[in-house]
C-alpha cells in the first residue's frame, strides 16, 4: 500500500497538514560527508532548524571548515564536539560520605 502511494502523482491538498506541522530539530552526525552533506541541505531547504556536529579535527581540513562556514551561512547551527575525558577514580577517596 505504500509503495502504490509513493507511486502516485503527489497531491498538494492531502500534503497541507504536513506542511502545517512544526518542524523538527535535526542534528547531522558527519555533516562533511557525501551523504551528511546532502542531508544538511535537504533539512535547511526544508526550513528545519539545522544543527550540524563540528569535530575539532575538522579545522585542519580547508575543504570541510569551508563548507561548514557554507553551512552556517545558510543557517545552519555548529555544534562543537568535544572529545571525552578520561578520569582514573582508583585512588585514594577523601570524601567522608563515600563508603566502598
Amino acid at each position: 500500500m505504500v509503495v502504490k502511494e509513493l507511486l502516485q502523482p503527489y497531491n498538494t491538498d492531502r500534503a497541507e497538514p504536513y506542511m502545517a506541522m512544526e518542524k523538527s530539530r535535526v542534528l547531522i552526525v558527519g555533516g562533511t560527508g557525501y551523504i551528511g552533506r546532502r542531508i544538511v541541505a535537504a533539512s535547511l531547504a526544508e526550513g528545519h532548524p539545522t544543527y550540524v556536529l563540528l569535530r575539532p579535527e575538522v579545522g585542519l581540513d580547508i575543504d570541510k571548515l569551508q563548507m561548514l562556514l557554507a553551512f552556517k551561512a545558510q543557517g545552519a547551527r555548529l555544534v562543537e564536539a568535544h572529545r571525552p575525558l578520561n578520569v582514573d577514580c582508583s585512588g585514594e577517596q577523601h570524601d567522608p560520605s563515600f563508603k566502598s
